[in-house]
């Protein structure tokens, strides 16, 4: 197997996201490849650029069930842990990166921590004409695992939505691909998105107007929906994201009030047809969920000891509403409440696993939203605020916070 890489190397900074407008180091070691201007067939511009680090054939693998898996990552630097566990659920074969905007960093980022692979790859589609390409389902077809970097999820959502490239996902789905994605490309993986159409929006402006147009206009469930055609009646591992919608950045910059928002929105216009979840992940952190719903949490080791552990803190939470019917109106704010289930990644624990390990199956199918080992509390949305009816939070993030002073 000849392994290429066709483009120079380059340091550069690219955007997570435009909802954050933050910029980001595309992976830890932050190196990359340069893409050229374009792809170039036959002499012809063509709409995408695609970059590959690798061998150039195609190496068809028939995946296990076992390989199927969703990654939902909740930004910043990247965590190698996720791309390891993708990287070794592909068999061997090729691994594909989806973008709208930014650079293919990437490629050589996973190429080093996964060797193993036939090839790692980065696809620009950055308009809705491109992803009606024939080439660009093609290439997508040949991925064994998929991840949908930051960016902005509006452009995944406007560009790709009902065209070959979503269509393509699904099929990846079916053949037992793991799939991916951070940031706004975690936002696409729930049932329902928060597109960020018309802006980002923060809790309290949230809370405080739950019919915000920026939410009305950017709940959307027509993008890699399980309910899909392509895959409802499937027992795929897309099925826990059923009725859920997610976010990322979550303690960072204060989203659960906007999740229990969304949640709320979801159910009074009935875009779900159960209870609504949520799910907000850290950033630094991931939940990997496989195919029979065991997932686990991981993350980064702590990097910056001037911040407390509750700012950097490595949780996951899943969230689900308990009110029944909400009432939601214009400028009046939000009356919710919802049961919490945080599940942590301490890379610093004294003993036991560092990250947690639980069912989804379980957690979904319990009445009390409790399983063993996951931190259970619940949340009121009121007043424009979000208040924990217990202080669960606070007590893990200063527990965390005096072992490391100590450890320092």
């Amino acid at each position: 197997m000849t392994r290429t890489n066709k483009f120079r190397a380059d340091h550069s900074l690219h955007f997570e996201t435009l909802e954050s407008r933050l910029p980001f180091s595309a992976s830890p070691l932050s190196a990359g490849t340069e893409f050229a201007a374009s792809a170039a067939k036959g002499g012809v511009k063509l709409p995408y650029t695609y970059s590959l680090t690798g061998n150039t054939a195609d190496v068809a693998v028939n995946l296990p069930l076992a390989s199927s898996g969703l990654a939902l990552v909740g930004g910043g630097t990247d965590v190698d842990a996720v791309f390891n566990w993708m990287g070794s659920r592909a068999g061997g074969g090729d691994f594909l990166v989806l973008r709208a905007t930014g650079t293919d960093a990437y490629n050589t980022y996973i190429d080093r921590l996964v060797p193993s692979l036939d090839s790692v790859a980065t696809l620009i589609i950055p308009d809705r004409a491109t992803a009606m390409n024939s080439d660009v389902a093609a290439i997508i077809n040949r991925a064994e695992a998929i991840f949908l970097a930051g960016g902005d999820q509006s452009n995944y959502v406007n560009f790709w939505n009902d065209t070959p490239v979503e269509t393509a996902i699904y099929q990846a789905v079916l053949r037992h691909a793991s799939i991916g994605g951070t940031s706004a490309g975690l936002a696409v993986l729930g049932d329902i998105d928060f597109s960020a159409s018309l802006d980002t929006i923060t809790s309290a402006e949230a809370l405080s107007n739950p019919l915000d147009p920026r939410i009305v206009s950017s709940l959307d469930s027509r993008f890699l929906s399980p309910n899909d055609s392509s895959v409802a009646g499937s027992s795929t591992v897309l099925r826990y994201m059923d009725n859920v919608i997610t976010d990322s950045h979550f303690m960072q910059r204060d989203r659960m009030g906007r999740l229990l928002t969304f949640m709320a929105d979801n159910d009074a216009a009935n875009i779900v047809d159960g209870q609504p979840l949520g799910i907000g992940v850290n950033e630094q952190t991931a939940l990997l969920i496989n195919y029979d719903g065991v997932t686990q949490v991981v993350g980064n080791a702590y990097t910056n000891r001037k911040l407390t552990a509750t700012e950097e803190q490595r949780s996951a939470y899943i969230l689900r509403g308990n009110t029944v019917n909400p009432s939601v109106s214009a400028g009046v704010p939000l009356v919710y409440s919802a049961s919490v289930a945080r599940a942590n990644y301490d890379p610093e624990a004294l003993s036991g696993p560092l990250g947690d390990v639980f069912d989804l199956d379980d957690l979904f199918g319990s009445t009390s939203w409790n399983v063993p080992g996951l931190d259970t509390y619940d949340v009121f949305a009121a007043n424009s605020q979000a208040t924990l009816f217990d202080l669960s939070d606070l007590i893990y993030g200063e527990m965390l916070a005096k072992r490391r002073a100590k450890l320092a």
